[in-house]
């Protein structure tokens, strides 16, 4: 494919030609030629003729991708990543759902020492390169979460909310150096390579998290409150219009954050092909239902994620299919099989119903 529209183009020199080769391989991205000439005039006005070469992955290859390659990327970690094998640790689900020609979401899960860690990506559709950004957006973030988990500083206070809004700078930078590969000018918002990105790092009795966008983020205690802990950054006037995203050129500002969690919590993100149908009546319902399953599998929070993901996308009514968006769903818990309160099923739960698909405009 060719990108047929003329987009201003800067030379850089080989340094930093070097460093985005670098950034590249990490991401799993083919590097580009260096010529020994390459420090040309700057300002030339080219045509973008040349494809992105980006080696894309679906959700379980990317996580396998960075538990693997860590080993031998990063020689200084002192503690390495590794696929969530644990009761009642992570899980996560992304499937293309019955709408959509292909899934724009990223989901990756991994733990690396005594912090388990959730992150969710969502291209933004209605512009170019939506699948592309939630990649590069998914893997910096993985990879720089990665360098700082895993070297604790000497003091040994590790600082979890610095390094999610790393990760996050890390993402934002990422889709910076590679809109010059997509065509698309840095400050043009509207260009594409745009995504948006939520991280969960569970860490003994907190939940740190930072997002960029909409999606869902809720705490299901096993009290019996579900609480939510991210407010989708969308426009209030404009329907389907994002006030926060990731690309090139950074619109709104992350929200970072830390919650007190008891042994049983469960934390559940994802996209908003899975929140923006469930009302905020019924997300306390929701949230029950999804920890009753997980009672019900023993904690097998990946194959809960799985039956969530899978159910939604298949639920219709007159109209069609009601989730007609990509669905992520991403469960955090403590590793510790919830003791449930005394009042956890005042309320019997159901299985809750997904609302009807709003008209879009």
């Amino acid at each position: 494919m060719e990108i047929e529209n003329v987009v201003a183009h800067t030379s850089a020199p080989k340094e930093f030609d070097r460093a985005k080769n670098r950034i590249r391989a990490g991401s799993g991205v083919q590097p580009i030629p260096i010529a020994d000439n390459c420090e040309g005039p700057t300002g030339i006005v080219v045509a973008a003729t040349r494809a992105p070469q980006i080696a894309l992955m679906d959700s379980p290859e990317l996580q396998e991708q960075l538990v693997a390659n860590s080993k031998t990327a990063f020689e200084s970690l002192k503690v390495l990543p590794s696929r969530p094998a644990l009761p009642w640790q992570l899980g996560v689900a992304s499937v293309k759902g019955n709408v959509r020609s292909q899934n724009e979401d990223m989901g990756v899960a991994f733990s690396i020492g005594d912090c388990d860690v959730l992150i969710v990506a969502d291209g933004c559709g209605g512009i170019p390169h939506g699948r592309e950004a939630a990649y590069l957006a998914a893997a910096s973030a993985g990879i720089r979460l990665i360098q700082m988990l895993g070297t604790p500083p000497p003091e040994g206070f590790l600082d979890v909310e610095d390094a999610i809004r790393s990760a996050i700078w890390s993402a934002h930078h990422q889709l910076a150096l590679q809109a010059d590969d997509f065509g698309i000018a840095c400050g043009d918002i509207n260009g594409g390579l745009r995504t948006t990105l939520i991280i969960a790092v569970g860490r003994r009795d907190k939940l740190h998290y930072g997002y960029v966008g909409d999606g869902g983020g809720w705490l299901a205690r096993s009290n019996g409150k579900v609480e939510r802990f991210l407010t989708p950054q969308k426009s209030a006037a404009v329907l389907n219009v994002l006030e926060a995203s990731l690309g090139p050129l950074m619109a709104g500002n992350p929200v970072i954050g830390t919650l007190e969690r008891e042994p049983g919590d469960l934390a559940l993100i994802g996209s908003d092909g899975v929140f923006d149908r469930i009302p905020d009546r019924e997300i306390e319902v929701f949230g029950k239902d999804v920890l009753r399953a997980c009672i019900h599998c023993d904690g097998e929070l990946q194959k809960v994620a799985v039956q969530v993901c899978e159910q939604y996308a298949e639920l219709q009514d007159a109209a069609g299919y009601i989730c007609d968006d990509n669905l992520t769903l991403g469960l955090l818990g403590t590793r510790t099989k919830p003791v449930l309160g005394p009042r956890f099923w005042d309320e019997l739960p159901i299985v809750s119903k997904a609302c009807p698909a709003v008209e879009k405009g």
